[in-house]
Order: structure tokens, then sequence, then C-alpha cells
């Protein structure tokens, strides 16, 4: 639960499955098919699988006002320090 907090969901309703664990014979299967309820009932701390429902919280953000920049922006490819046009003597 702590960890769902932690990356933002809450946490909603949790559930236990797989109490018993899968066999290839039919006959074990049906015996543990019925037994199966028993342990979701009597040993829900022993279950195979924890399933937890959560929803993640997402927030709108909040507009941000542009600040007004003063930043003095120059060209960086013309040449600096040499005078572009000759004056007329």
């Amino acid at each position: 639960m702590t960890l769902l907090r932690e990356a933002n969901f809450t946490p909603g309703a949790s559930a236990g499955a797989l109490f018993f664990p899968p066999y290839r014979s039919r006959a074990i299967l049906r015996l543990l098919s019925g037994l199966e309820p028993l342990g979701r009932r009597l040993l829900p701390v022993f279950s195979g699988v924890i399933l937890y429902e959560a929803q993640k919280r997402l927030y709108q953000g909040l507009p941000v006002h542009a600040r007004a920049s003063r930043r003095v922006f120059a060209p960086v490819l013309a040449p600096q320090g040499i005078p572009t046009a000759r004056k007329a003597d």
C-alpha cells in the first residue's frame, strides 16, 4: 500500500487468489476447485496472488504567468567591434 501511495496511486479494494497450486490431474483439480472458496475464507494470508485495485492521481497544472524578459539578444554571426558602414570624409 505504501508503494502505491508513493507512486501517486489511491489504493482501492484488494483480494487474494490461487490458494492451491495447479495440478495436471483432473481429479485433484476438481477437489481443489471446491476447496478454493474455503481457502479464501479461512486462509486469505496464504494466497499465491494478491490483487490490488488502484487509481492514478493526476493533477492539472496551474497556469503560470509569463514574466517579462530582460535579456538583450545580440546576433551571434554579426562581427563585433568592426564598423559595418564607412563614414564619408
